[in-house]
């Protein structure tokens, strides 16, 4: 082979890696463009809140816009479709509840998505616990003062909540179930409806989550009996949880986690989690989301897995029990 062929060679193979090294780099340059946080409810909500708060945190750290999308209808499904048929890169991810993930598999016929296979979680972010809750001038102190009257005069009592099939509605069920009694369900369309009928007291009690009941609970126009999860929330430290109010297995909390499609290039879900985590340690977010009630529920990818198939189990067996439908 004549030196001059070597030459051109050489020339030819140092081009061909000079087109490709930059390629390879662009390929990793994560995120090089704005990403989208899709919501499944309508703005205004807990879960947009949340959204709103850390999306430009979360967008100063990766240094692209996160923008907001509201994706609301179908109990969550439309919102949550659109992320599972994404494409799987990155830039779409998902604020999503339990209500998609753990209830509404067992509530739908059919979901047109799998919610553990067609997601990759990047982390939990938020719990909710629901409250028991009355109006502040109703007669019952504390649980058992409530629960000794639906047990004295069963099916009287009623207890609102703030839709068939929303984790407000399980809670009842399960204590229902748990404690034995026979109270009825009064659903309402959304918390704000709810409200007003607890404290105009059209129902006995209801369920909803802390940082619906908070305000009210603080303006001294409800009482807060009890909370559904296993640890007091930390905005109501004086509130027992049920099993300490001698009600056990009553565990129903409401949570906000981050997905995004399967299939996600796992460089890209780290970034994402670092920045989330990033978000969620700023002094302002971590005022503000005490200000509202939730508890920050820090669980990484395997562990927000575990969960969702534990209480898809869990919530499965208690909707079949209690034949819960929506229409």
């Amino acid at each position: 082979m004549t030196s001059s062929l070597i030459k051109v060679l050489a020339a030819c193979a140092a081009g061909v890696l000079g087109c490709v090294a930059p390629a390879g780099a662009q390929d990793q340059a994560f995120p090089s463009r704005p990403l989208r946080l899709v919501v499944p409810y309508p703005p205004g909500g807990t879960i947009d809140t949340v959204a709103r708060i850390l999306s430009p945190r979360i967008a100063a750290t990766l240094k692209q816009p996160v923008v907001v999308e509201n994706r609301p209808g179908g109990g969550t499904i439309i919102g949550t479709d659109a992320v599972a048929h994404a494409a799987p890169d990155g830039y779409t991810m998902l604020m999503g509840s339990n209500s998609a993930f753990t209830i509404a598999p067992h509530l739908q016929a059919k979901l047109p998505y799998d919610t553990l296979k067609s997601f990759a979680p990047i982390t939990m972010l938020l719990s909710l616990p629901n409250v028991v809750a009355v109006p502040a001038n109703a007669p019952y102190k504390t649980l058992a003062d409530l629960l000794a009257v639906a047990r004295k005069e069963p099916g009287k009592l009623s207890y609102a909540s703030f839709g068939n099939g929303t984790t407000a509605h399980l809670s009842g069920e399960s204590l229902k179930a748990s404690a034995g009694v026979d109270i009825q369900h009064v659903p309402y369309n959304g918390s704000g409806a709810e409200q007003t009928s607890i404290m105009r007291g059209d129902v006995a009690f209801g369920f909803d989550t802390v940082t619906n009941v908070l305000p009210r609970v603080r303006g001294g126009q409800m009482r807060a009996l009890a909370v559904t999860s296993r640890r007091r929330a930390t905005a109501l430290p004086n509130v027992p949880t049920a099993a300490e109010a001698g009600v056990p297995n009553v565990d129903v909390t409401a949570w906000i986690g981050l997905f995004v499609p399967a299939g996600t290039p796992a460089a890209a879900q780290q970034q994402l989690g670092q920045a989330v985590a990033a978000a969620m340690a700023d002094e302002e977010v971590k005022k503000r989301i005490a200000d509202f009630g939730a508890d920050v529920y820090p669980l990484g990818a395997t562990e927000v897995r575990q969960l969702i198939t534990e209480e898809s189990t869990r919530f499965a067996g208690l909707i079949k029990r209690a034949n819960i439908r929506v229409d």
